[in-house]
């Protein structure tokens, strides 16, 4: 064999020419190289290899079809001849030197031998053999650009494609796999006989996709497939047999963004959900009995998205004013279904946290004149002329003057901060009255006669919580208390800035503003009754009044989309307005004459206002119907046959507590309310007595007296409406003495028949063991449902982990119609009423609680047995014994730390 028929890349002989170059076109194919000393012009060769311009080495596989450049061509010829100066440098030294991307040497390889293109010693053939192999690598230019499709087809035949579907693959093995698919079809459609096959083709063409969970139809089998994946994920099923299942939040959602419980944590992202995998619901217990079973079809197994007669849920946003025909209460019901969190995603709200425009919790007046207000020179632990909060329920303490350090207790133990909380370089205040998110889009005003000490005449002012001082925006003409308001009372008014909750929840925050309005009505109720002062919410000033009277701008819905600098979206929208009087005041001197109020407040925007809003935000995102769906709920102003109407002001009687005051520890009612916190997690171990448990849910009733129905008690005697509309719907988890499982406290006894035909008929509607004859306590079905509260309370484990949870559910559409659309709100107040009652009696008892707003809503109804509107869950909750952070370091409120926020 001659030496001149030798490989100059691998070496190896050959009888002849031809059977050289034939063997040249094999090293096109192989890959990698051997590790035989190799040349720049054999890795240049490398079949496995394509150039492209300005990508390293490791991205050189991921675009296989982008052409070289000229620039790249010229410095592969250029640097064919170099290999004897590039002994000596590494790897990436030469890469760095060529600037191109180049094949990974064999690291066998120590020495190489320098190599031309064009060998001194090859004869003709090997010339000829070489010469073809580096043209057949080499790409050249088209004089005209090629246009898009040609490219695609180009990039598709570099791939592998089917003939048959044209689908393409990365690889010829799995373009194999593929075609197998086909043979089979082809292989079974000659077993099947004409009629067979036509039968066949109309049943698929016809049923298409179909879930064969929720029967939903889809237009591909890809589709089908994303939407049974996660059903087959993440089944959470409790004691009850409830398989419940969807979205899991990973993060300090909501938010427990991270779930940080005790505050709406709901991820931002809508997540695609899961439904039930059973046709049938069955509630089922640790001993593994069922207690029932609830039979349903198949296609109707658990519709999460539930369609009411009245509305529909969507998953879109929707303009709730571009109907003109449509009523308000239409466009409430539209707001209240879009807003649901389902198993199949969570309502709509900004895909992640803008930490740079989060908006500051505290709002100023920039230039109006700051009147300071007094800070208690005790400590809360010395309390001697605050009554005992056990007995705060059966009388109140007489009433006192008003006067500089009465208006100061009144917020400080109301509205003001209670603590900040600092760890590593995270400072934050907490407050008195809770918030959703510890966001606090509550503002509070106080409107008030001349205050030795404070204001020598009628004025308007803005309470400041972080420096606990009143900012003055107007003085107001000296007769407007005499002539329209009885002896030493005052004003209170309530606004919300919806935008910062909504910053972190989107749309859902238009509630969540309105739980807080609620927590606010009752902290300032608790804390005037310290006083011994009476507390009612004037109803019949439409909202028109209310901006007058608290200085409050104009609200104009920015046409822009998306992030942009939208200040007007920083308004604050007006509530409600709070009268505070001293207790025992009689009916006759209660007489208010709304109509010559209404007027005289028509003269308010001429006032000389001072102080400008502070800046919140640089830049916001506007969830218009949020601002939609305030407008469509404004209470317009009550128009009477006569000037002058009474405040409904029945007289304080006992709550007469059902045991002894044991169940409660002996703290003042500023030490309960100045202590308050939010759990995070509960313990999961701490239990409460049969008798504590039925004493907590006394103080949730409206009443004292036999029957429940008027709201009479405290705080629930400031709600203007007549009757409770809030039931608690009630999951037991840790009480000793009474079985676990769902039970109902109805708070109104009117709505009972009403509860019992909404809710499943197997329900047992039974007193349980040692419940008090005066406390309308239901047991509907007993059970451990501690993984089944979790799973509706967005997987939070506190609502499984506490003594027990609960939904408060609203008597809704029924309301709504009978009172009007802006009965909405206060459903949602009533229920922050409720929820800061829960907050102060498990302080008061040693434990803690916290409000959940991330909840399932129609799931909720669905364990209830609810079909239709005629009630809703609107808020959620959790007591039990608390997990404390020892990271977390506690500071006083005043004066703040150094370094705080702004």
């Amino acid at each position: 064999m001659e030496e001149r028929h030798k490989c100059k890349l691998c070496w190896k002989s050959f009888a002849n020419g031809r059977a050289l170059g034939g063997h040249m076109r094999s090293h096109m194919l192989i890959h990698p190289l051997p590790s035989q000393p190799e040349s720049y012009s054999s890795s240049m060769a490398d079949p496995g290899f394509v150039l492209q311009d300005r990508e390293s080495e490791t991205e050189s596989s991921k675009k296989p079809s982008r052409k070289r450049s000229r620039l790249n061509r010229r410095s592969i010829s250029s640097l064919r001849h170099q290999q004897s100066n590039e002994e000596g440098k590494s790897e990436t030294a030469r890469a760095a030197d060529i600037k191109i991307g180049v094949q990974e040497l064999s690291e066998s390889c120590t020495e190489q031998e320098p190599m031309s293109s064009v060998s001194d010693a090859a004869t003709t053939e090997e010339d000829v053999a070489l010469s073809l192999m580096l043209l057949s690598r080499d790409k050249w230019e088209k004089e005209e650009e090629e246009s898009d499709e040609e490219r695609w087809k180009k990039k598709r035949n570099k791939w592998f494609e089917c003939e048959t579907c044209e689908k393409v693959f990365k690889s010829y093995q799995a373009l194999g796999g593929h075609r197998a698919s086909h043979k089979k079809k082809i292989a079974e459609t000659d077993q099947l006989g004409s009629d067979e096959l036509k039968k066949k083709k109309k049943k698929s063409t016809s049923s298409h996709h179909e879930c064969p969970i929720c029967a939903k139809v889809f237009t591909s089998g890809q589709a089908l497939g994303v939407e049974l994946f996660p059903k087959s994920q993440r089944e959470i099923t409790g004691n009850f047999g409830y398989p419940l299942t969807g979205p899991s939040i990973s993060e300090p959602s909501r938010y427990k963004d991270p779930l940080v419980s005790g505050f709406e944590m709901s991820n931002p992202r809508q997540r695609k959900g899961e439904a039930m995998m059973n046709p049938t619901i069955s509630w089922r217990f640790a001993s593994s009995t069922s207690l029932l079973s609830i039979p349903r079809t198949p296609k109707s197994a658990f519709i999460f998205a539930m369609t009411f007669s009245s509305s529909s849920s969507s998953s879109s946003v929707e303009n709730p004013n571009k109907d003109d025909s449509s009523s308000s209460l239409e466009l409430v019901l539209k707001y209240h279904n879009q807003t649901k969190h389902s198993l199949n995603g969570y309502a709509r709200g900004p895909r992640g946290l803008d930490w740079a425009n989060q908006p500051n919790p505290f709002r100023r007046y920039l230039s109006a004149p700051l009147l300071p207000l007094q800070h208690p020179n005790h400590d809360i632990d010395d309390d001697s002329d605050s009554p005992l909060y056990s007995t705060l329920f059966d009388s109140l303490p007489p009433p006192k003057p008003i006067s500089l350090p009465t208006i100061s207790h009144l917020f400080y133990h109301s509205l003001a901060l209670s603590a900040w909380k600092t760890t590593g370089s995270s400072t934050w205040p907490l407050r008195v009255n809770p918030s959703s998110g510890n966001l606090h889009p509550t503002e509070a005003y106080l409107i008030a006669p001349p205050i030795p000490s404070l204001s020598q005449s009628a004025f308007v002012s803005h309470y400041a919580p972080k420096e606990h001082s009143l900012e003055v925006r107007a003085h107001i003409p000296s007769s407007f208390f005499p002539n329209f308001f009885p002896e030493n009372s005052f004003l209170i008014g309530i606004s919300s800035i919806f935008w910062r909750e909504a910053w972190k929840y989107g749309e859902r925050a238009f509630r969540y503003c309105n739980h807080d309005v609620g927590h606010a009505i009752a902290a300032l109720s608790i804390a005037a009754a310290d006083l011994g002062w009476d507390l009612k919410l004037l109803d019949a000033f439409g909202a028109d009044d209310l901006k007058r009277l608290m200085g409050l701008p104009e609200f104009q819905l920015p046409e822009g989309k998306g992030k942009a600098e939208l200040p007007e979206i920083e308004f604050e929208h007006p509530d409600c307005l709070l009268l505070v009087f001293p207790n025992g005041t009689s009916r006759e001197h209660l007489n208010l004459d709304y109509l010559a109020i209404s007027s005289a407040l028509r003269d308010f925007p001429s006032l000389e206002w001072t102080g400008n809003p502070n800046t919140l935000s640089k830049e916001h995102l506007c969830w218009d119907i949020i601002y939609r769906t305030a407008k469509a709920v404004e209470k317009p102003p009550l128009i009477y046959s006569t000037s002058s109407s009474s405040i409904d002001v029945a007289s304080f009687t006992s709550s007469r507590a059902l045991f002894s005051h044991s169940s409660y520890n002996k703290l003042t009612v500023r030490q309960v309310v100045r202590t308050r916190r939010s759990a995070v997690d509960m313990d999961a171990v701490t239990c409460i007595d049969m008798s504590s448990f039925y004493q907590m849910l006394m103080h949730c009733l409206p009443s004292t007296g036999e029957s429940q129905k008027e709201q009479l008690a405290l705080p629930f005697r400031a709600l203007p409406w007549d009757t409770a509309e809030v039931h608690l719907a009630l999951f037991v988890h840790r009480v000793s003495g009474l079985p676990k499982g769902l039970y109902l406290l109805v708070r109104n006894e009117d709505h009972l028949s009403d509860l019992k035909t909404a809710t499943r008929p197997e329900f047992e509607w039974t007193k349980p063991d040692g419940c008090p004859d005066n406390l309308p306590l239901y047991k509907l079905a007993e059970g451990d449902c501690q993984r089944l509260a979790k799973g509706l309370s967005c997987h939070q484990d506190i609502a499984g982990d506490g003594c027990f949870s609960l939904g408060m559910v609203a008597r809704f559409e029924p309301a709504l119609r009978e009172k009007g659309s802006w009965m909405y709100p206060r459903l949602f107040w009533e229920t922050g009423v409720v929820g800061q009652v829960l907050y102060l009696e498990a302080h008061a008892m040693g434990i803690s609680a916290t409000g959940i707003g991330c909840y399932f809503d129609d799931p909720v109804h669905e364990i209830l047995g609810i079909k239709d509107s005629s009630f809703q869950s609107l808020y959620h909750f959790t007591v039990g014994g608390p997990v404390v952070d020892k990271r977390i370091m506690t500071l006083p409120a005043y004066p703040g730390p150094t370094t705080t926020v702004a």
